[in-house]
């Protein structure tokens, strides 16, 4: 017989993961991820999050939403378009 766990306490929720696992979301909405980044990436991050006054989370979804956002440029730019600016038209 599986003991069932009592709820957890804090400020998240636990549900299902994609995997089947459990995994804790915040009344905002957030997941928790954990990432490996290299000592000079750590470091740039450190220094702008001292410099903006932001958290280091916060750049990083800052980040994510940029990589996210330029993916979909792509995705949505026609064939052939890449590196077209009009210029190379001749005038009439």
């Amino acid at each position: 017989m599986v003991k069932e766990q009592p709820p957890k306490k804090g400020p998240g929720k636990r549900t299902t993961g994609p995997r089947g696992g459990t995994t804790t979301v915040t009344e905002a909405g957030l997941l928790r991820k954990n990432l490996w980044i290299t000592h000079e990436q750590n470091e740039g991050l450190r220094l702008l999050a001292f410099r903006t006054r932001r958290s280091e989370a916060d750049l990083i979804r800052q980040g994510i939403d940029l990589v996210l956002a330029l993916a979909d440029q792509a995705e949505e730019a026609p064939a052939g378009a890449a590196g077209r600016d009009g210029a190379d038209e001749e005038e009439s």
